[in-house]
């Protein structure tokens, strides 16, 4: 319940701030909730994220995200805030965050990243950097991810690739791939895929994840949206499945 608390304190700070900074209002409020079951009769996983976000003038945009997180009956409340730059032909972003008394997420991360097009016209073929530095309670793990995505159709058809490395400090990187789809039905509604054989970082440690998302978006209107994911992974010692939903409003 105080994880709660705070977490709807950050936001509600973050958006009485926000709401007076431009001439411009266009807040958006993200929302969500996933639970997970693990094999071998591991307690189930459970998240729920809060995050908000705004647009600048100049291309500036901040967010601020908290994710209350539950893991083999341990809690941890995770606090991050972004800018975002956006370019002619291409973005940037810088994001900082950190969990107190952490048992499994970063006591503090750092991210950097962005996206450069690679065709005359924007937003149609774009190479993308990520990179990131967190401290664990167990200690320090770095990743990189460089990926490609192009944009197939004019309705929307986009698929992409990317490539990953992690690794804790002072030892040898695993290395993996992410494919992902976006693939329009109709034109409110939208559905994605990724195949996953990566290794990860979620729980401080370096694990190697072979798995799928499977999801669908709807979007009920120019302010509304809502979504719903399926998740299946090994992750060696046990299996995860995970049931996501989540909504958006602009406004």
């Amino acid at each position: 319940m105080n994880d709660l608390l705070k977490l709807s304190a950050l936001v509600a700070i973050y958006s009485v701030c926000a709401q007076g900074a431009s001439a411009d209002p266009a807040l958006r409020i993200d929302a969500g909730v996933s639970q997970s079951r693990l094999s071998g009769g591991l307690q189930d996983w459970r998240e729920t994220f809060v995050a908000i976000s705004r647009p600048f003038k100049d291309g500036w945009a901040t967010a601020l995200k908290v994710e209350e997180q539950e893991r083999f009956g341990k809690h941890d409340l995770y606090s991050e805030l972004r800018i975002d730059r956006t370019l002619p032909h291409g973005s940037f972003y810088l994001a900082a965050g950190g969990a107190t008394e952490a048992d499994f997420r970063p006591e503090f991360g750092l991210k950097v990243g962005g996206a450069m097009d690679l065709a005359a016209r924007a937003d149609v073929t774009r190479l993308t950097l990520d990179a990131d530095a967190s401290r664990f309670a167990s200690g320090d793990i770095y990743a990189l991810k460089i990926g490609l995505d192009h944009l197939f159709t004019a309705e929307g058809l986009r698929g992409g690739l990317q490539a990953v490395a992690v690794g804790e400090r002072g030892g040898p990187a695993l290395m993996g791939f992410v494919l992902r789809a976006d693939i329009p039905l109709a034109p409110q509604i939208h559905a994605r895929i990724a195949y996953v054989e990566a290794p990860e970082t979620t729980e401080g440690i370096v694990t190697r994840v072979q798995g799928w998302t499977a999801g669908v978006r709807f979007d009920a209107s120019d302010t509304l949206l809502f979504r719903l994911d399926l998740t299946r992974e090994d992750r060696g010692p046990y299996d995860r499945e995970e049931v996501s939903a989540g909504a958006a409003y602009r406004f």
